[in-house]
């Protein structure tokens, strides 16, 4: 199926060409948006950092990723800093917990995003539950 021509998905299911060239502008844009959108919230979100090599020079990859393996931010920099991780929190949507590698630079920056509610346990950020009494 994946890498087929139009010639042999028509011949597959015995329909005509045009119809899938119908269908191909008619709902493309409806997988494109799905793909793309944002979500407003987040529950769980993987934060992560990688040593790649690209064309022989090294870069950090960072990662943001939401519990269900969907991208939220991909950023390439030259150097694993705290700048580096206040521009990778700046796309990702508030979550209720964040699961780092204890990297030095997520720390100030997760605080400073969130507020002092995050509280860090084991590679883990969770948001506590804040009781307010109104008197």
């Amino acid at each position: 199926m994946i890498g087929s021509t139009l010639r042999e998905l028509s011949d597959m299911y015995n329909i005509s060409e045009r119809t899938i060239l119908r269908w191909q502008s008619d709902y493309s844009y409806l997988l494109i948006n799905k793909i793309t959108q944002k979500p407003m919230s987040v529950y769980i979100v993987h934060l992560d950092e990688i040593f790649v090599r690209m064309r022989g020079t090294f870069y950090y990859l960072w990662d943001g990723i939401d519990s269900v393996s969907k991208w939220l931010f991909t950023e390439f920099t030259d150097n694993r800093t705290k700048q580096s991780a206040r521009k990778l929190l700046r796309h990702i949507p508030p979550p209720h917990k964040i699961y780092t590698d204890d990297c030095f630079s997520y720390r100030e920056p997760i605080r400073e995003r969130y507020g002092v509610y995050f509280k860090q346990k084991n590679h883990v950020y969770a948001l506590e539950k804040i009781n307010v009494k109104i008197t």
